[in-house]
């Protein structure tokens, strides 16, 4: 069953839509198809999270804590006191 879609196109848009439909038309495609060919694209390009590949070096660690974090950073801070801070 066919459906309907329609978009809001914000000022400045208008020529871009101009753009496809004149592409369309000298290509002898149907605006719809271009569109929809054009949201499949995109969304093909975007699915997904990004893949990283991982290796595995035979180490083990762990990811450090909060508090080794910001461990240094805090023990300056109190070193210096409040007026002291740059």
């Amino acid at each position: 069953m066919p459906r309907q879609l329609n978009l809001y196109i914000p000022k400045g848009g208008e020529g871009l839509i101009a753009r496809a439909k004149r592409y369309a038309e000298e290509h002898g495609i149907p605006f719809y198809s271009l569109v929809l060919t054009a949201l499949a694209e995109f969304l093909e390009r975007r699915e997904g999270p990004p893949r990283f590949r991982t290796f595995r070096l035979g180490v083990k660690a762990e990811a450090p804590g909060r508090a080794e974090l910001y461990e240094d950073r805090l023990g300056r801070k109190l070193k210096l006191g409040p007026s002291e801070e740059s």
